[in-house]
Formats: structure tokens, sequence, C-alpha cells
């Protein structure tokens, strides 16, 4: 249905544009409402790497007692994405968020 596939592909870019302003908070929330109102989209593996991004920028840019937290939630968007996407031609970006992301993990928790 061509309607609902421009409703879908208006739903992904808003919640894109989130990302792009860099509020990534509200792009990775966004971005989940996108999958879950459309869950056979065909930008599922884009959104999925978004939301790891996303989770990834908003954690190392948060406050100390908020980024133990953020850093976790970006662990589990890196494995969603991953499991998902083996093949991707994202993941060894997304293995360079993962190992930051321990890394930095490790650092906090010294």
């Amino acid at each position: 249905n061509t309607l609902l596939y421009k409703l879908e592909v208006k739903a992904y870019e808003n919640a894109a544009l989130y990302y792009d302003i860099e509020q990534y908070k509200a792009a990775s929330i966004a971005l989940q409402n996108v999958l879950k109102q459309y869950p056979t989209t065909e930008f599922k593996e884009e959104i999925l790497y978004l939301i790891l991004e996303s989770n990834y920028l908003l954690a190392i840019r948060s406050i100390e007692e908020k980024k133990q937290e953020r850093l976790k939630e970006t662990i589990k968007s890196y494995h969603i994405f991953v499991d998902s996407y083996p093949e991707s031609k994202k993941v060894k970006d997304a293995e360079n968020l993962y190992e930051t992301t321990i890394r930095e993990l490790e650092r906090i928790n010294l």
C-alpha cells in the first residue's frame, strides 16, 4: 500500500531528524517507536544502527550519574543490531562503538 509506505517513510525521517539535530535520547525513543509501529519496515537495519549510535552518543556525553546505565543500554543496542544483521556493512562500525563503550564502562567501574 503506497499510503502506508509514505507514512512509514515519514515516521522514519521524523525520527532520524532527532539524530541529525543531536537530540540523541529523543532519537532513540522515536526510532524505537518506528520499529513498534512498522515492525517489517525496510529501514529496520538503518534504524537499529541509528539507535545504537544514538545511545552511544547520549551515553558518552552524559553526566557521570547517568553514564553507566546509558553505556549498558548501548551494549544492549549493539547486541540487537549485530544479532539482527550480522552481515551488515555497518558491523565493523558497530563493533568499534561496542569496544569504546566497554572501555568507558571499565574506566567508570575502576
